[in-house]
């Protein structure tokens, strides 16, 4: 019931969950999870029985990896931003295998971006890019959208400045007199009974003090009515008697709750008018007409109404304090409205003011600039930058760059460096110039230029690339030595050392000849038995976390705030030892966290690394005892507590069992330990560092050839070929090995080499594996193995030799067996191939039949069309008889249309026909060739050509002429044939009002709100039903039903709730001209996603109901005629709807049907045989060239032949298929049909 109905199915688990304990009752709470989740998109309730289900799984139970991650994300969607980031943290630490984790990071670096943090966000992106590298399309614009934001410190300054002049705005008068007022309007609010149902009229009896004291009252509550904090302070500023005081107190308040904090364009700019109207823009209103002119630019996207505000403003308030700001902004404004020649004179204006400060000037000419350019009025943007240079200001190294790229006179760049002003242009300039002396491999000009101007930048950015570029620049001689003498020597053996030294110097490092990740690449395909080799493989393979750790230690250099220096050292950390296997630079790592941060809440998740790493790397387990009790120590996590515990207890139990015991049942005890680690918590390191400590300690024991041989297990699954089979190789020479199957060992060893594409190695060990243990059942894979690599290499005489020993083997599989047998069988082929060409080398006739025999063994026993074609062609140029060219023709043809090359089978078949004389045997070849023409090659004037040949060849063959004859009236007919126009469909134009488009409006906001930036799917469905309820009688309402339906199709996932938005749709609005298209719609719907077949007859009856049959609804009749058939088989109402149809007599596609299906429904339904092939003979005496006539015409035939065992009708009927339909799709059918019924 859960699969089929899982909304009905809630009531059934809450009374399990109510019931039962244990297992049975964490499974319903989880499932009554997922249906809350998945199905109701119920928020609330899912998170409460996810939180009911992680409360009573254990802390280690894998079960609680899924609630944990969904807990994450719906507290995220709840709004508990940091909440849920720590949950999201937590389970990425405790579940690092989690299939969920790359969305899991994926999500955190959305809630950072919502939380304006992106540069935690680009971290947590980078980290999907490392666990699902196919998302890089995705993640790639993620990132770039993040960078593009200001970071965390630039938005908090920001919003401090905002929240300082908000504060400005609304701090409250010090003043006596403003503290007394304020006094006497408490006090008489407090007199005030039934504040809350006050209303404008109400307000007329208090005085100015009183009123404004219930503002005061109403910003003190716990969650204020902005509606009537509006309507106080409009009443405030409303009257004429308002202290000036008060008033501009009132003001300012207004402009806050109104403008900043319950911010409503519309309505704002819509009061402000009135009042600056009524009081003819007093001197106290300045502020006002400021922020409705910024409201209309920036919210109301008006540019012509704000900028005609701002020159209100400059004629009204000529010495306000905005008239500066004011002045930038009109040409600003003229250049959102698209006015270019407003917007450049007001500019220039700006400009040639000496009163206003040189900043400002220079900021007008960079804008007036930019739009000279895309005027290409290239030469006066350049005249104005170079004038704008004669200003002081912090610009000038970004109008130096920006000419630049105008003139492209580098040396801009150096004034540019050389010039005082903001350091990030000054720096653009310093990574340009050292960019072209390196491309010039001017590596002195280079140094000089840091040496001069290194000490001139203070931001930490900075400081750090000067740093990395001295020292790159410092191992410039060095690269270049190196690079020489690997392009000098190429074949020396200390190329690969060279590489390698090389690589790691260029790491990170930029405009160099080579790149890190190609060297290290080429090592491993050039040098794969080299000392480097496994260190090459590691960073050619992590080259995104060789990077990551480059950006870590950039980022710990430049300082980071907070706890984010714990997390950049854990994640370094964390990289050296998963991808870059750095283990000793990881316990570095580790171990320098524990003494920078002694007392940080993350200390148990570093000494557990501690303790794996001691295990793995020191083999030292009393070491990682003391780290993982430190760890518990330290830890405030019960998690952390519980695996740390369980670790500590699972190594006693191993040194015990293995170390210090030598029962061979304890060993077995300490053994499934290891495969506990290693096969079901996934946690290789802790494995590792079980069995190398074990190896350590006994040496001399039998059991260590078995340890071994897990160790070098784990090794292969991670990838460490190297370590892998120097395990292996160690386990292979032990004398005693219980436990250890030395064939095994040889398998393992073979098989790992051969998927690193060494295969000597792997035909070394499979050759040593079938000599040691040819009867293992391990042998039958290398047997396998080395037959297809001496098959690769043309050695078939020993490949045949192995499969034949592989089929000696009486444990095979037959299906193994039979496969086997083809592969010998295809080898035997082979080899003939091989010996019938070296005969035919050594004929001295030149092979004479050989081509033919070698063509025949290609084609019949290996399969291999083209050699087998052109062994035939070749033996066709030996002119040999007659009936053997006509065989060979007619052989390749067969392959050429096997291969599906129909040109070059009529090519063929042609030349076949030309060989016979002209006779009536050549009857079913030139169907054939006909058929090929026309339906394959498509081509009517090559199959007219065709036929009329065959006419005039075969003139005095009665069959092949009426049949050409025939064919060439049907070509005539087709080419003079005009298609019935197909109905069109009705096209309906919708008018929408004003109010309608008003709707539309809304519905991309709550699209663009709610669905693309907060992604909150549920919501933005309850607005739009909102909507749709508060505008009922809208056109707009079919685009609110359309996207609900596709909301609920493609992100809530619910396919019900989309189909009772169609049918409410179609419920309300009968009348509307597209009802009939959405019912079809509604239909599909049900029959395609829903697959309730009832639901979608029900639909067709009640549409058919409401409108009675005509032409614009008979393929509704049609279709449920059909349901009724096809789906609740009730041939009687099916009966009566077809022949409904059928009454009209229309030529319509639609009635050919309907008399096509009315004839299986008299057949199938009532065994009325004789009625039913009335119908079907009716549709192909009355409407000729309709697209069911061939097959009534077979079903009459199939009708008589099975139904009435009349094979006599049943016979003249199918030839009637072969002479009237020749390009039928039945044609072949109905040659089967008479050959099956022949003597009958």
């Amino acid at each position: 019931m859960y699969q089929n109905f899982p909304d009905k199915a809630a009531p059934l688990f809450t009374e399990l969950v109510e019931n039962a304990t244990g297992t049975a009752q964490i499974s319903g709470l989880l499932t009554l999870g997922n249906i809350s989740y998945r199905v109701a998109k119920d928020v609330d309730s899912a998170v409460a029985w996810y939180e009911k289900a992680e409360k009573l799984l254990p802390l280690t139970d894998p079960l609680v990896e899924t609630p944990s991650y969904r807990l994450g994300r719906l507290y995220l969607v709840q709004g508990h931003g940091l909440k849920g980031l720590e949950k999201l943290r937590l389970f990425t630490a405790r579940f690092p295998r989690s299939r969920h984790l790359a969305r899991a990071y994926l999500t955190m670096g959305e809630a950072c971006v919502a939380l304006n943090n992106p540069e935690r966000a680009v971290r947590y992106y980078r980290r999907v890019l490392r666990i699902a590298p196919h998302k890089a399309d995705e993640i790639n614009k993620l990132i770039a959208e993040a960078e593009k934001l200001p970071t965390s410190q630039e938005w908090l300054k920001t919003r401090a400045a905002q929240l300082r002049e908000d504060r400005a705005e609304t701090e409250e008068s010090t003043s006596k007199d403003g503290a007394a007022e304020k006094t006497v309007a408490i006090a008489d609010v407090k007199k005030i009974s039934n504040v809350k149902a006050l209303t404008e009229k109400d307000l007329a009896q208090y005085n100015e003090a009183t009123v404004y004291g219930l503002f005061l009252d109403e910003v003190a509550g716990q969650k204020p009515n902005a509606d009537r904090m509006v309507m106080y302070l409009k009443d405030v500023l409303r009257r004429d008697k308002t202290p000036a005081d008060l008033r501009n107190r009132a003001l300012r308040q207004y402009i806050s709750t109104r403008f900043f904090r319950f911010r409503k364009a519309e309505e704002f700019a819509e009061e402000a008018q009135q009042m600056l109207i009524r009081n003819n823009y007093a001197e106290w209103q300045s502020e006002l007409l400021f922020r409705l002119a910024q409201a209309q630019e920036y919210f109301l996207k008006m540019p012509v109404e704000a900028n005609k505000s701002y020159f209100e403003y400059l004629s009204f308030y000529p010495a306000g304090r905005r008239v500066n700001e004011v002045r930038q902004r009109i040409p600003q404004v003229y250049v959102k409205a698209d006015d270019k020649r407003n917007a450049l004179r007001f500019f220039e204006k700006l400009v040639e003011d000496n009163q206003l400060s040189d900043e400002i000037r220079v900021d007008a000419s960079l804008q007036m600039a930019r739009l000279l350019i895309l005027d290409e009025k290239k030469q006066d943007a350049i005249k104005t930058l170079e004038a704008a240079l004669a200003y002081k200001s912090d610009s000038r190294p970004d109008i130096c760059l920006r000419l630049e790229k105008l003139t492209e006179d580098f040396s801009y760049v150096r004034r540019a460096l050389e010039s005082e002003g903001a350091e990030t242009a000054r720096f653009k300039a310093l990574s340009r110039l050292i960019e072209k002396c390196e491309e010039e491999e001017d590596f002195k000009g280079a140094a000089a230029i840091l040496r001069d101007f290194s000490a001139d930048f203070e931001l930490p950015e900075s400081k750090l690339w000067i740093e990395k570029k001295v020292d790159d620049l410092g191992k410039r001689g060095v690269i270049g030595e190196i690079e020489d003498l690997i392009d000098q020597y190429p074949e020396e053996p200390e190329t690969a050392g060279r590489m390698f030294r090389l690589a790691r110097m260029i790491e990170g490092a930029e405009n160099t000849r080579y790149r890190s990740e190609d060297l290290f690449y080429e090592i491993t395909l050039v040098y794969p038995n080299s000392e480097y080799y496994r260190e090459s493989k590691i960073r050619a393979e992590n080259t995104r976390a060789i990077r990551a750790v480059s950006e870590l230690n950039d980022m710990l250099k430049t300082g980071v705030q907070g706890r984010e220096s714990e997390e950049v050292i854990i994640e370094r950390a964390r990289l050296l030892k998963e991808s870059l296997k750095d283990l000793n630079a990881a316990m570095e790592n580790y171990e320098s966290f524990v003494e920078l941060f002694p007392t940080s809440p993350r200390l148990d998740e570093v000494y557990l690394n501690l303790g794996e790493l001691a295990l793995t790397e020191l083999k030292d387990p009393q070491k990682a005892f003391s780290y993982w009790e430190k760890g518990i120590a330290a830890s405030r996590d019960p998690f952390m507590r519980e695996d740390i515990t369980s670790r500590i207890n699972r190594l006693k139990v191993f040194s015990e069992r293995v170390l210090f015991s030598e029962k061979a049942q304890d060993i077995e005890v300490g053994m499934s330990e290891v495969f506990r680690a290693w096969r079901v918590n996934k946690d290789r390191f802790y494995a590792l560092g079980l069995l190398e400590t074990a190896i350590s300690k006994l040496e001399n024991r039998p059991d260590v050839a078995r340890m071994r041989y897990y160790t070098a297990r784990i090794y292969e699954d991670a990838g460490n070929y190297e370590r892998a089979a120097a395990e292996y190789e160690k386990a292979l020479r032990s004398l005693y090995h219980p436990g250890c199957r030395k064939d095994m060992v040889l398998f393992r060893l073979a098989r790992m080499y051969a998927a690193q594409n060494r295969e000597s190695e792997a035909v070394k060990w499979y050759q040593s594996l079938v000599n040691r243990y040819p009867r293992s059942r391990l042998s039958r894979s290398a047997y396998y193995w080395l037959h297809k690599y001496e098959e690769r290499n043309k050695n078939l005489t020993r490949a045949h030799h192995y499969l034949d020993v592989l089929l000696q083997f009486r444990s095979l599989n037959p299906l193994h067996r039979e496969a086997i047998e083809k592969k010998l069988y295809e080898i035997e082929g082979k080899m003939n191939v091989e010996q019938l060409e070296r005969l035919k080398k050594l004929s001295s006739s030149g092979g004479g039949d050989m081509p033919y025999y070698i063509g025949k063994v290609l084609e019949k026993n290996l399969r291999d069309y083209d050699l087998a074609i052109r062994q035939y062609e070749e033996f066709l140029k030996t002119n040999p008889p007659v009936r053997r060219s006509r065989e060979i023709l007619k052989k390749i043809a067969d392959l050429y249309e096997k291969k599906g090359d129909f040109v070059k089978t009529v090519s063929y078949l042609d030349m076949l026909l030309d060989t016979y004389e002209p006779s009536l045997n050549n009857f079913d070849l030139i169907v054939r060739i006909g058929s090929l023409v026309e339906d394959k090659l498509n081509n009517i004037e090559l199959t007219e050509l065709f036929y009329s040949s065959i006419l005039a060849d075969y003139q005095k063959i009665r069959n092949v002429r009426e049949f050409a004859t025939a064919k060439l009236k049907r070509i005539d007919e087709k080419k003079r044939e005009k298609a019935r126009p197909v109905r069109g469909k009705k096209i309906v134009k919708r008018i929408y009002s004003e109010d309608d488009e008003v709707v539309l409006e809304e519905i991309q906001e709550i699209i663009s709100r709610q669905v693309d930036d907060l992604q909150d799917f549920r919501m933005a469905e309850r607005e739009l039903e909102d909507l749709w309820n508060d505008n009922l009688e809208s056109l707009a309402t079919l685009d609110i039903m359309k996207t609900l339906v596709e909301l609920n199709m493609k992100s809530l996932q619910d396919p019900q709730k989309a189909a009772m938005y169609y049918q409410r749709w179609l419920d309300e609005n009968p009348d509307d001209p597209l009802v009939k298209e959405y019912t079809m719609k509604l239909y599909d719907h049900y029959m395609d996603v829903l697959r309730d077949g009832q639901k979608a007859l029900r639909l067709l009856e009640d549409y058919i109901r409401v409108h009675p049959i005509s032409i614009e609804t008979m393929d509704i009749e049609l279709k449920l005629a059909k349901s009724n058939e096809l789906l609740i088989r009730n041939f009687e109402e099916a009966r009566r709807i077809y022949l409904r149809i059928i009454d009209t007599r229309l030529n319509d596609p639609v009635v050919h049907e309907a008399y096509f299906r009315v004839g299986f429904v008299l057949r199938e339904g009532f065994a009325a045989y004789d009625e039913a092939v009335k119908y079907w003979q009716e549709l192909i005496d009355q409407y000729y060239n309709n697209e069911f006539a061939d097959k009534a015409q077979f079903a009459i035939a199939y009708t008589y032949e099975t139904y009435r065992r009349d094979y006599t009708r049943a016979r003249q009927n199918y030839e009637r298929i072969l002479n009237l339909y020749p390009n039928s799709s039945l044609q072949q059918q109905a040659r089967d049909a008479l050959l099956r019924i022949e003597g009958k």
